[in-house]
C-alpha cells in the first residue's frame, strides 16, 4: 500500500514538472519567435512582463501545485 502511495505521488510530481517545463518552453518560443514580438524594440522582454497571458497563469498554477502537493507528501 505504501510503495503504491508513493509511486503515485511521484509520477503526479513527474508530470507536474513536466507540464510546467512544456509551458516554460511554449511561452520561450513565443518570446524569441514570434515576428509581432520580435519585431517590437525590447518585445522579448515586454512579453515576459505581460502577467496577463495564459501561459504564465498554467505555469504558476502547475509550479505552485506541485510544490504545496510535495509539501504534503513528505
Amino acid at each position: 500500500a505504501f510503495s503504491a502511495l508513493l509511486v503515485a505521488s511521484t509520477l503526479l510530481l513527474f508530470a507536474l514538472s513536466t507540464g510546467h517545463v512544456a509551458v516554460s518552453l511554449r511561452q520561450l518560443l513565443q518570446a524569441f519567435t514570434n515576428p509581432a514580438i520580435t519585431s517590437m524594440p525590447k518585445g522579448s522582454s515586454l512579453y515576459f512582463l505581460n502577467q496577463t497571458d495564459p501561459l504564465v497563469f498554467a505555469g504558476q498554477a502547475l509550479y505552485l501545485f506541485n510544490v504545496s502537493n510535495n509539501l504534503t507528501v513528505r
